[in-house]
Parts: C-alpha cells; sequence; structure tokens
C-alpha cells in the first residue's frame, strides 16, 4: 500500500473536521476540512472557509480539493500540493497563532502585504516549533 495513504488512513482523525491555514496561490485563509476520502488514485476532502479577519475571506463558502498522491506531501501538520501552489496547515496552536497575528493586521482588504507578512509569520512559527 501508497506510504502516504496508509499515514492518512492511520491519522485521519488529525486532520477531520479540523481547523486549519489554507494557503492557495497568495491567499491565506481560515478553514474545516471534512469529508476526507482515500482512494488508491489519492486524496479529496471538503473545505468550508471561516471568515477570519485579516485573513483572506472571498473564497466560496465551501469548495472541494483533490491531488493525486504522486504529487501531495504530508505529515502531521500539513498537506501540500506544490503544481497547485497549495497547502494546509494544520494544529491548534499553529491556527490560533495564525489568527492572533492576522488581528494586528491592517484591516484593509487582504493584500499581497497582507500574504507576505502571514507567510513569514508561518515560517518563523514552523520553524521556531521545529527547533523546540
Amino acid at each position: 500500500m501508497n506510504d502516504k495513504k496508509q499515514f492518512l488512513l492511520s491519522n485521519r482523525h488529525l486532520f477531520e473536521r479540523m481547523e486549519a491555514i489554507y494557503r492557495e496561490g497568495q491567499g491565506f485563509s481560515r478553514v474545516k476540512i471534512h469529508d476526507i476520502q482515500v482512494t488508491d488514485r489519492g486524496i479529496e476532502a471538503f473545505v468550508d472557509l471561516i471568515p477570519t479577519p485579516g485573513l483572506l475571506n472571498t473564497r466560496p463558502a465551501k469548495w472541494h480539493i483533490s491531488s493525486s498522491w504522486d504529487s501531495f506531501g504530508l505529515d502531521k501538520n500539513s498537506w501540500r500540493q506544490p503544481y497547485l501552489s497549495l497547502a494546509v496547515y494544520f494544529g491548534n496552536d499553529l491556527v490560533n497563532a495564525v489568527i492572533d497575528f492576522c488581528s494586528n493586521l491592517p484591516a484593509d482588504e487582504y493584500s499581497i502585504e497582507h500574504s507576505m507578512a502571514i507567510s513569514r509569520f508561518l515560517s518563523d512559527f514552523i520553524y521556531g516549533k521545529r527547533a523546540v
């Protein structure tokens, strides 16, 4: 069996119905992931937007994501699909830290400056956590 598939089947509870930070392109949004389907070909899941100040809130209220195993990366803290410039970051500490950080961003409409600031913050948070 595919190692990624086995990992996801064994650890689905870490992701199902969990809040996450979703990045596609330069847009970061707070979401909830649910109805994860694991197949021989890849993964599918549904995503619900959770509007949050400082994050991109102009996405549809719900959408569907999918990826083949060949181009999909995952661990206990994230899903990555580099060909789509898509990543989903999990973990209550991370989600709450991003929400707190974004509450201090200018209340203007979401911009490239928001994206760059959130990207730097996430990088610092993730690599800071790995160093502990």
